[in-house]
């Protein structure tokens, strides 16, 4: 017997939520193939396996940049020239790969380079270099190596160099001819969706019967159907190398036999959304080192706070990441304040100058009824006290309307009598 369509239409209805659950469950991320093997090693963060008939071994990192514990990092210049499991160790990054091209004499990149918001003296933006920077809350960007830089922007704290640009505008870049460089070898790129909240770092084994690496055509074709909207190759060869701490360290198995020293490189660190916020309070002038106010308080908007010592100096631990103002105040001084945004895992700094003085307090207008006597609320809700007569009446209040305005009314619903 057929249905009727009321029947019909409540039981779509009933099935709905069922299917836009799948729905939303299929898009959250990009669906694993059958020779995957998929974990999640760390919050926040998916590691892949993934091997192919080619043959080829790939290593992929999924990392969530919206996740509070997720912070990236790149190598300072005095720690160059280690290992890739040696930088992850030494930062205290749970996962990471190798980096930039770069010069066996000095170890140099070929590209710029930046780690803690410091750049190498003598590693600047290059011709046919582009990088990829990364700054405050995982903000991510990547230059194209057609484009050249004087120096990073402000807000790029850490910065890794690499070539060619092989995703851009969520398609792969096609490269003819792809032999010598742009043929088969071992692999190492980065890439971010089109909403920059998601990260791929992808290791590709090569010059083996076992895995025989991939084309820079290919390594496009694979961080697009990963999701990368951009994406930018590394160094290779010999350098490729993936490090992943739970899972027994170095995942991947490098060209040369074991882990290359390499010059720069890129770490994923699950740290505590908090950080440390630390300064001065100095007398007039903030970089006086010789103005430093002992005994001063510094409370912070969390409502925690410290008290300055001999040289003015304070430090306040586990304070959550994000906006916060620092305030200062003491005797016969006006109070200071400052806005700062706190950096998990981090040292960020909050000093202030304090000058004689007291604090203004507005006079009341001549006339003007105290707060808290007969005069009602309106002197604390400025806005009830807004001028009313605009348009409607020069001289006197609103109260002196009001047998005009019963008038008009009385007159309004004669009329519709």
């Amino acid at each position: 017997m057929a249905s009727s369509p009321s029947r019909t239409a409540r039981f779509i209805c009933r099935l709905m939520p069922a299917v836009v659950t799948i729905c939303c469950l299929s898009f959250a991320a990009p669906a694993a193939r059958a020779a995957d093997q998929v974990s999640e090693p760390y919050a926040g963060v998916r590691y892949i396996t993934r091997t192919t008939a080619t043959p080829n071994r790939i290593y992929i990192l999924e990392v969530d940049l919206t996740h509070p514990k997720v912070r990236i990092r790149a190598t300072r210049s005095q720690h160059r020239q280690r290992v890739v499991s040696s930088f992850a160790d030494l930062y205290g990054c749970q996962m990471a790969v190798n980096g930039d091209f770069f010069s066996f004499s000095d170890y140099s990149t070929s590209g710029l380079a930046v780690g803690a918001g410091e750049p190498w003296p003598d590693s600047p933006d290059t011709a046919g270099q582009g990088f990829i920077a990364f700054g405050r809350d995982n903000r991510v960007a990547i230059s194209a190596p057609a484009t050249l830089v004087d120096a990073p922007e402000d807000w790029m704290s850490d910065v890794v160099g690499g070539r060619p640009l092989i995703v851009r505008n969520g398609e792969r870049i096609v490269f003819d001819n792809c032999t010598g460089f742009c043929g088969r070898n071992p692999r190492t790129a980065v890439g971010f969706n089109k909403d920059k909240t998601r990260l791929w770092l992808v290791v590709v084994d090569g010059r083996s019967a076992s895995s025989a690496g991939m084309t820079l055509n290919e390594l496009g074709a694979l961080m697009v159907n990963l999701g990368a909207h951009r994406a930018l190759n590394l160094d290779g060869g010999g350098s490729s190398a993936m490090y992943v701490k739970n899972k027994g360290g170095v995942q991947n198995q490098p060209s040369d036999g074991s882990q290359r020293v390499v010059a720069n490189h890129l770490g994923v660190c699950i740290v505590p959304p908090v950080g440390t916020v630390q300064g001065y309070i100095r007398q007039d002038d903030i970089y006086d080192t010789d103005a430093g106010m002992p005994g001063v308080t510094v409370t912070l908007s969390t409502g925690q706070s410290a008290v300055t010592d001999e040289s003015g100096f304070y430090k306040i631990e586990e304070v959550a990441r994000g906006d916060v103002t620092v305030m200062a105040d003491a005797d016969g001084f006006k109070a200071s304040e400052r806005s700062i945004y706190v950096t998990a895992a981090d040292v960020t700094w909050g000093s202030l100058a304090l000058v004689e003085g007291e604090d203004e307090v507005p006079a009341p207008d001549a006339g003007a009824e105290v707060p808290g006597s007969d005069a009602g609320i309106g002197a604390d809700h400025p806005a009830d006290d807004a001028d009313m007569s605009s348009g409607c009446a020069a001289a006197g209040g609103i109260g002196e309307l009001t047998p005009l305005l019963a008038l008009l009314a009385l007159l309004a619903l004669r009329r519709r009598r």
